[in-house]
């Protein structure tokens, strides 16, 4: 039998936020939010940014660059979604992935929907080893001290065989996902100021 072991730590989202290292925390007084309900992230639903609204899924080809990688390196199986940066961690037992830009069409819709919602979504794997990986994005313009609010909605199967219906193979610590938020406008996603979900 093939052991698989993968730890997936994703980060779907790291927002950087350029501001200074004084940053709130607590919770916001919903009543004085100047930006309340204001979309902050570049393509947050991985829709793309060229792409007509009314686009048939499969058929925005320019939702994704093969560049925008956090070490500027080119790969020819990394897609990443338009406004958004690649990382993973290098060395060891760590893999590079593959990553994708997923259309709402046949094989990524059925009895396993991978899409949660709009025409696309994005797909980061690798076969067989250790992966920690993710997208980040930067966000300027906000006043120091500013609440910000994060969410993300993720799916994850891994296993050691090919049942097109698993979910795991019953590693109950076989993946993780979290995001983060790095509050002072670095772009590493392992610095310890990194502000991780639980």
């Amino acid at each position: 039998m093939i052991q698989k072991r993968m730890l997936l730590g994703i980060l779907l989202v790291a927002v950087l936020l350029g501001m200074a290292p004084a940053w709130g925390i607590a919770a916001p007084d919903l009543s004085e939010s100047a930006q309340e309900g204001t979309e902050l992230l570049k393509n947050p639903g991985f829709e793309g940014l060229s792409c007509a609204p009314d686009s048939e899924p499969g058929w925005c080809e320019d939702n994704w660059s093969n560049t925008a990688n956090f070490d500027g390196s080119f790969h020819d199986n990394i897609f990443t979604p338009q406004g958004w940066t690649t990382w993973w961690r290098k060395g060891g037992d760590y893999g590079q992935p593959e990553v994708k830009t997923i259309p709402n069409v046949a094989p990524f819709t059925g009895e396993l929907p991978r899409i949660r919602s709009g025409n696309y979504a994005t797909l980061l794997f690798t076969f067989y080893r250790l992966q920690d990986t993710g997208f980040y994005q930067v966000v300027t313009g906000l006043e120091p001290n500013s609440t910000v609010q994060l969410s993300a909605y993720a799916h994850g199967w891994s296993c050691d065989n090919d049942d097109k219906l698993g979910y795991s193979c019953a590693d109950p610590w076989n993946q993780t996902f979290q995001v983060g938020i790095e509050p002072n406008g670095g772009t590493d996603p392992f610095s310890p100021s990194v502000i991780w979900s639980g």
